[in-house]
C-alpha cells in the first residue's frame, strides 16, 4: 500500500516495520509462520515458552540486520547505471568538466542476503538464511556530475518498494512486504558530492548483495 512521502533517514527498517514495536512486528510474522517449529531438530522439540523466547531473539536479531539507509542504497545502485559511471570516469579524466545526465523513468534493484544463527546452549542449532529486497521506481531524474562525484540532482517522483524473505525446507516464506512513495531529496544527502565510482564495500559489510540500475522501456 502506497502512503505519503517519508521523511529524511528512512531505513529498510522503518519502511518494513514502521516506527513503533518494530520487532512486535517481525515476531508477529514470524510466529504466525511458525517458523521455529518448522525448523525441525532441536527446534521443533522446544517447549512453547522456549520457542516464543527463540521467536523473540530471531525477531530481534533480524530487525537489527534492517538498519540500513535507503539513501545509501540508492546511491550504491546508481553507481550501476551506465550513463552515470560513464559520465564520471568522463569528468576524473578531464578535471573542471562537468557532465548533466538526463534519466528517465528506471529502477535501481538492490538484492542482500543475510543469516543469523540461532543457539542454544552455546551450540548453533539452525542457520536463518533471509533475503532483502529493495526496489526503487524513479520517473524521471537529471544529474549533475562533476570529477566522478555527483553534485546536484534533480528529481521526480518516485517509490521505493522492501520485501523481507525467509529460506525454508517447504520454500520461501514472504514476511513482510511494504511500500511507500519518496521525496530523493530527503533520503539523498550530496554534501561536497557523492562518489559515483566503487571504490569499496556497499551500504552494508555482511552478507552477499547486488544492486542493478536499468531503464524502464
Amino acid at each position: 500500500m502506497t502512503v505519503a512521502t517519508v521523511q529524511t533517514d528512512l531505513t529498510a527498517r522503518t519502511l518494513l516495520l514502521g516506527t513503533e514495536d518494530d520487532v512486535a512486528v517481525l515476531r508477529k510474522a514470524i510466529s504466525e509462520h511458525g517458523v521455529v517449529s518448522q525448523c525441525g531438530g532441536e527446534l521443533a522439540r522446544l517447549t512453547r515458552e522456549g520457542g516464543e523466547a527463540a521467536d523473540e531473539t530471531l525477531a530481534s536479531v533480524t530487525a537489527g540486520l534492517l538498519n540500513i539507509d535507503l539513501g545509501d542504497v540508492l546511491i550504491y545502485g546508481w553507481r550501476t547505471h551506465a550513463r552515470l559511471v560513464k559520465a564520471a570516469k568522463a569528468t576524473v579524466k578531464a578535471p573542471g568538466r562537468q557532465e548533466v545526465v538526463q534519466l528517465g523513468s528506471h529502477q535501481v534493484t538492490w538484492t542482500k542476503q543475510p543469516t543469523v544463527d540461532l543457539l542454544i546452549d552455546g551450540i548453533r542449532v539452525h542457520t536463518f538464511r533471509f533475503q532483502l529486497t529493495i526496489i526503487f521506481q524513479i520517473n524521471v531524474a537529471t544529474a549533475v556530475v562533476k570529477e566522478g562525484k555527483m553534485v546536484a540532482l534533480k528529481a521526480g517522483d518516485g517509490s521505493v518498494a522492501g520485501t523481507l524473505t525467509l529460506g525454508m525446507p517447504g520454500g520461501d516464506i514472504q514476511l513482510v512486504q511494504q511500500e511507500q512513495k519518496v521525496n530523493l531529496h530527503l533520503i539523498v544527502h550530496l554534501g561536497s558530492g557523492i562518489p559515483l565510482l566503487r571504490t569499496g564495500p556497499g551500504p552494508v559489510a555482511a552478507g552477499e548483495e547486488t544492486a542493478v540500475a536499468k531503464d524502464i522501456q
